[in-house]
């Protein structure tokens, strides 16, 4: 079975797996880290949008979520 068909499979069991019951490792992933830092976007004005992209890991880990 190819990886991308796997991990379809691995978040389709989730999915139907009972509230607060994880498939598989899940439980094994550790403390998310941070691979790359954002990087500083100097001076903007007040109300001007900027743009952050940060990379996390585990990848794998479905549950994972990001907030700023």
């Amino acid at each position: 079975m190819s990886v991308c068909l796997q991990a379809i499979d691995e978040l389709e069991a989730n999915l139907n797996a009972a509230r607060g019951q994880l498939i598989d490792d899940e439980m094994h992933h550790g403390p998310p880290s941070i691979l790359f830092q954002p990087q500083p976007v100097g001076e903007i004005d007040e109300g001007q949008p900027i743009y952050f992209e940060v990379q996390v890991q585990p990848a794998a880990d479905a549950t994972l979520t990001v907030e700023w």
